[in-house]
């Protein structure tokens, strides 16, 4: 692969990889592992089993390879197929998806805690961690691939596999409730001090 290969970005990358740059598919790899492990974590609360899923999910394309074809946005391809196999693989061990589902699509903060330093910001923190518990599982899960994984609502609707404008309904209303119950935290807050 010619110029830099770091900094090729995951589209670029695919198509190295399909045209039979084996560094290209590691850098893939090693580029989407981790949002791949943590929103499979989060959807399976089960590590081990998003672990195969993903190695899984990275030798059939590996063996697949000359047969890929070309698409426009490589992680959102990524996470539904994630998604799929982990949903396939549930279902294949018995778990209800809606348990799953329900009780293991949490946002997490960790990263966020250890850079705050004061209890104002920790307090915010915990308001908005409240506030999140009160969307629902589908809420949540739409904030964390909007936010976190910087996809856009035709991204959203493929992984998810419902209609975009059902996406940019669920995105409204979970950012509408945020809103309207970190409010009427921060003014609880202000009257209580």
């Amino acid at each position: 692969m010619k110029g830099n290969p770091t900094k090729l970005d995951e589209n670029k990358l695919w198509e190295h990889f399909k045209n039979g740059d084996d560094t290209a598919f590691l850098q893939l790899y090693q580029a989407i592992y981790q949002s791949l492990f943590a929103y499979g974590v989060k959807l399976s609360n089960n590590k081990e089993l998003t672990k195969d899923a993903i190695q899984d999910i990275f030798m059939d394309l590996w063996e697949k390879r000359h047969k890929i074809v070309s698409v426009k946005k490589v992680k959102s391809y990524l996470f539904t197929y994630l998604r799929r196999k982990l949903m396939k693989d549930l279902v294949d061990k018995k778990i209800d998806l809606d348990k799953v589902s329900d009780q293991h699509f949490e946002l997490s903060f960790s990263q966020e805690k250890t850079i705050i330093e004061n209890e104002i910001k920790l307090e915010l923190t915990e308001n908005l961690q409240k506030a999140l518990k009160k969307l629902t599982p589908r809420q949540r899960e739409i904030i964390h691939l909007k936010f976190y994984e910087k996809m856009d609502y035709a991204e959203l609707a493929e992984v998810l596999q419902i209609k975009q404008q059902s996406v940019v309904n669920l995105s409204y209303e979970a950012i509408k409730l945020l809103r309207a119950i970190l409010i009427s935290l921060v003014i609880a807050a202000f009257f209580f001090i």
